[in-house]
């Protein structure tokens, strides 16, 4: 499990906890600095403070993501994971796009070629002052322009949530895990559709306007900017199979963004 799969589990485990004892919604979740029970401090990722935000139309938890005074969203515990939620929030408050897996800014030289380009990291890019970075700095050979969509771990507020919880009293092989999103059944093998036609299931009744133009682009933008129903257009153009229902419950549309675009993002490879 790297750094990033712990702090998800953990954050996602505390808002359980939170749920659990009754909380009131809005609750901002706290956790130790160190080793000892206290002090704790605001759980925070991309800047985020991370709230209990109540349960959603199937009494399940939910985690907020609030930005200063503003809720910028929430999503179920058991359907997130919250670094690459809070960063895909925060990034879009930005305004900044999504190219490939990461996240640009289009007002930086780097942020713009980079959008034209279709990807993050080309020849030309390193050393060369045209683009610099937010500090100033010209990039090396091994950097990529932007944010990567998953998160940074440094991010991580406090940094004890960069290790395991456990249970007090159970050995670490025994500590229960945060719930998992579900498995996504596997993709049915079609061919893929063209540019043109993922395009048009993207933007719905309401078309938008969308500058990509290579298949990692279009893609990429359709999972930034397609609501619930936009992505289910894409989720059957690409054969995958339906969305079931539990037990006759229709999940909420939040829930239903979310099922789609991690299940696009699986059968995508992205």
């Amino acid at each position: 499990m790297n750094k990033q799969d712990t702090v998800n589990n953990n954050v996602c485990r505390l808002a359980q906890q939170a749920h659990d004892t009754g909380v009131e919604s809005g609750t901002v979740l706290t956790y130790r600095t160190g080793d000892a029970p206290e002090p704790v401090s605001p759980v925070k990722l991309m800047a985020c403070n991370i709230t209990y935000a109540g349960i959603n139309d199937d009494n399940k938890p939910l985690l907020g993501f609030q930005l200063k005074d503003e809720l910028l969203g929430t999503a179920p515990v058991a359907e997130v994971e919250p670094m690459r939620f809070a960063t895909e929030l925060l990034m879009q408050k930005k305004g900044y796009q999504l190219v490939g897996t990461r996240w640009v800014n289009p007002d930086e030289p780097a942020g713009a070629k980079a959008i034209e380009l279709g990807k993050c990291k080309w020849k030309g890019l390193a050393n060369n002052p045209e683009f610099l970075t937010r500090q100033g700095k010209v990039y090396s050979d091994h950097s990529s322009v932007g944010t990567t969509a998953v998160g940074t771990v440094g991010s991580a507020k406090p940094e004890t949530l960069c290790n395991p919880i456990y249970v007090e009293g159970a050995p670490p092989s025994e500590a229960p895990k945060a719930p998992k999103a579900p498995k996504a059944p596997k993709a049915q093998t079609i061919k893929e559709p063209t540019n043109e036609k993922l395009k048009k299931a993207g933007t719905g009744s309401k078309p938008k306007k969308c500058d990509a133009t290579t298949k990692v682009t279009i893609k990429a933008w359709i999972l930034a900017f397609s609501n619930s129903k936009e992505l289910e257009a894409v989720h059957k153009l690409c054969g995958c199979k339906p969305l079931a229902s539990k037990k006759g419950k229709e999940p909420s549309l939040t829930a239903k963004r979310t099922i789609y675009r991690n299940r696009l993002r699986k059968h995508w490879g992205m």
